[in-house]
């Protein structure tokens, strides 16, 4: 009498049913990381954006001047945060009372994957001495990512309080 022995291992649909399920998962999980990416670019520039403004903030408040080696800054008036034309790149400049060429910059970022919009395209903060200030009173600074799908807007108030919005 011959001994039956029970089936091992998995059937050949077994096998296509669990990889086709698991391509499945790995696709959704795929497309859900994509967008991920997206959006932690958009918030990690947000941050970056706003980090900078308040760069610009300080050095005015503690009225510090620019290297000596770039310029002679006898009178420090302000210091502005200013987004180029490209919309993708915003520089830090004083504004002292000689003229220094080529223009002093005293940080320059130029952003990957995002763009810049939303009508504030500089932010001046005047200096203890002068009368501390902002110009333009209030505003916002909105970023996008570079397919639109995702947006954080910064918006600057009059008192120069920065808040970081849907």
């Amino acid at each position: 009498m011959a001994k039956s022995f029970p089936a091992r291992g998995f059937t050949l649909i077994e096998l296509l049913v669990t990889i086709s399920l698991t391509a499945i998962v790995g696709s959704f999980g795929l497309a859900y990381y994509s967008s991920f990416n997206r959006r932690q670019i958009v918030e990690q520039a947000a941050k970056k954006i706003v980090s900078d403004i308040r760069l610009a903030q300080n050095l005015a408040l503690s009225q510090q001047k620019p290297d000596p080696d770039d310029c002679t800054c006898t009178t420090l008036k302000s210091y502005s945060f200013v987004v180029d034309d490209d919309e993708i790149s915003y520089k830090i400049i004083p504004d002292c009372s000689s003229v220094c060429v080529p223009e002093v910059i005293v940080k320059k970022v130029e952003l990957e994957n995002v763009t810049l919009s939303g009508g504030l395209d500089w932010i001046k903060f005047t200096v203890l001495s002068q009368g501390v200030g902002i110009t333009p009173a209030g505003g916002q600074l909105i970023i996008l990512s570079k397919d639109g799908s995702y947006r954080r807007k910064i918006v600057v108030g009059d008192s120069g309080s920065l808040t970081i919005e849907e």
